[in-house]
């Protein structure tokens, strides 16, 4: 049961996307404050497909805004996700 479920897990994390960092915009703020850099970041996501974002004070008087675009693994093409059944020397399937 086992080889199967690790297949089983294996085949389907594969299917999964992961986020990676688009692009940073910075902009003068005084003082640079979380809430405030969010509200800004959010407005900004608006503007840019509400791409996901990450707030980030870099320094007390500048709110950077790191955006975020999901990536999906590439396609796996021909016979890379079949599974070969085992015989034994009579050729009956184990």
């Amino acid at each position: 049961m086992c080889p199967a479920l690790c297949i089983l897990l294996i085949m389907s994390s594969s299917a999964l996307s992961t986020m990676v960092e688009d692009h940073t915009s910075c902009d003068p703020m005084d003082p640079c404050t979380y809430p405030k850099c969010d509200t800004e970041c959010s407005e900004k996501s608006k503007k840019v497909k509400n791409l996901p974002f990450r707030p980030k004070c870099d320094t007390p008087e500048e709110c950077c805004c790191i955006f975020y675009r999901e990536q999906h693994p590439p396609l796996v093409t021909g016979d890379a996700g079949t599974v070969a059944t085992a015989e034994d020397e009579n050729g009956s399937l184990d």
